[in-house]
C-alpha cells in the first residue's frame, strides 16, 4: 500500500467521504482539502504526484486545484472544521507496522553508545508522536 493510499484510506475512514467522488459537497470538498494538506505539508509530497494519485483512483484533478485546497484547509477549512483538525494530528501521528517493525529492530541491536543515539533520533525524528495507542490499532485495521 502507497502512502498515498494509506492516508487517502484514513481520511475517508475518518471523514466518512468519499474524496474521489466526482461531487462537489462542502464535506467531499473539506476532505479533500485535509488530504492534499496531509500529504503535502507532513509528507513533502509534489503536487504532481498527489494529482496522479487521483488520476488513477479515477478522478482528474490538476495541481492548481491542489495547491488551492492546501491553501484552503490552512486559511479556511482547519479554523472552520475543529473536527478535520483533529483528524490531521491523527492521521499524522499514525505509525505503520513497517516503522514499528524497524524501531523493535533498531532497539534489539543496541550495544554501544552510539547504537542508543541512533536509536533515540529514530524515535525523536523519524517516527511520529504517537498521542495513544488507539491510533497504532486503527491504523493497522485499513
Amino acid at each position: 500500500m502507497t502512502l498515498h493510499t494509506k492516508i487517502a484510506n484514513l481520511v475517508m475512514f475518518y471523514t466518512g467521504e468519499d474524496i474521489y467522488s466526482k461531487r462537489r459537497t462542502q464535506p467531499i470538498v473539506d476532505a479533500r482539502s485535509l488530504f492534499e494538506y496531509i500529504m503535502r505539508e507532513e509528507y513533502e509530497v509534489t503536487y504532481q504526484s498527489i494529482s496522479d494519485h487521483y488520476r488513477k483512483k479515477g478522478k482528474k484533478r490538476s495541481h492548481d486545484c491542489i495547491i488551492y485546497g492546501v491553501r484552503l484547509f490552512k486559511e479556511d477549512v482547519g479554523k472552520r472544521r475543529t473536527d478535520l483538525k483533529a483528524y490531521s494530528k491523527t492521521i499524522r501521528t499514525a505509525i505503520s507496522s513497517k516503522q514499528l517493525k524497524n524501531a523493535i529492530g533498531l532497539l534489539t541491536n543496541i550495544k554501544t553508545q552510539q547504537q542508543l543515539k541512533e536509536f533515540h533520533h529514530f524515535m525523536n525524528y523519524t517516527l511520529p508522536k504517537l498521542e495513544d495507542e488507539q491510533t497504532l490499532i486503527e491504523s493497522d485495521k485499513l
